[in-house]
């Protein structure tokens, strides 16, 4: 027999998650990347639920009402590049050298332009929609399974699903043996396809820099965990913060 948790005790472990949630995001923001993982797994504590299994904001019944921040935006899907809207790239050059990265904005991204009423309205007219500007809240249902990562090569991620991947897949709660191949793709192979390199003297093109010294960044999924973990944070009512 299984005895029901107070109310109490719910209030408590979600302090107690929340805690977890924002030391892992102050580590990770002082430059220790891995506690991506621990975020991962805390916001699945948080949130992911299943037929067997209910996340503590469900037990608590307060999720399905909560609104949730979206500083993503809505992909364009006439964009011919690759898309990665949750977080900035960014290039830094030290006295070793250049390094290159993905970074969490957490607040602080470029200026959001929102389409006024008429171009919304002359966008419908020619068939098309202008994609939701960041800033918005969403449903949890809504902001868990958008879609905020496209490679162009087949692989576009929701939340969820990069969340679920760093916590399941590559440490957070459990190490699968075996890893899906476009999450593969997107962790460790660069398929947003994105290199820094400087322009030397004489080049007219960045085309001509040589592959020896152009510099891959690692995996964007760390970066976009920690925004979505700064999403979430914004995301509470005043009173379970």
């Amino acid at each position: 027999m299984k005895i029901p948790r107070p109310l109490d005790e719910h209030l408590d472990l979600l302090t107690e998650q929340v805690g977890f949630l924002r030391r892992s995001a102050s580590a990770f923001d002082d430059g220790e990347a891995s506690e991506a993982k621990r975020l991962a797994t805390t916001l699945r504590v948080l949130l992911h639920d299943t037929p067997k299994s209910a996340s503590l904001l469900s037990q608590m019944q307060v999720k399905a009402s909560m609104q949730f921040l979206d500083s993503a935006g809505e992909l364009h899907p006439e964009n011919l590049a690759t898309e990665w809207p949750l977080v900035m790239y960014r290039m830094t050059t030290t006295e070793t050298g250049m390094t290159a990265e993905y970074w969490p904005h957490l607040g602080g991204g470029p200026p959001v332009r929102r389409a006024s009423p008429e171009q919304q309205v002359s966008a419908l007219l020619r068939g098309k929609k202008i994609p939701r500007a960041p800033g918005f809240h969403l449903s949890f249902d809504d902001w868990w399974e958008q879609q905020v990562v496209d490679d162009k090569q087949g692989g576009i991620f929701t939340r969820k699903q990069l969340v679920m991947a760093l916590a399941n897949q590559d440490g957070g709660a459990h190490v699968d043996p075996q890893i899906e191949e476009r999450y593969h793709a997107l962790s460790r192979l660069n398929s947003l396809a994105l290199q820094s390199g400087f322009i030397q003297e004489g080049m007219e093109d960045p085309s001509e820099i040589p592959e020896a010294d152009l510099i891959t960044p690692r995996s964007p999924v760390p970066a976009c965990v920690r925004q979505i973990a700064w999403e979430f944070l914004e995301s509470l009512p005043a009173e379970l913060r």
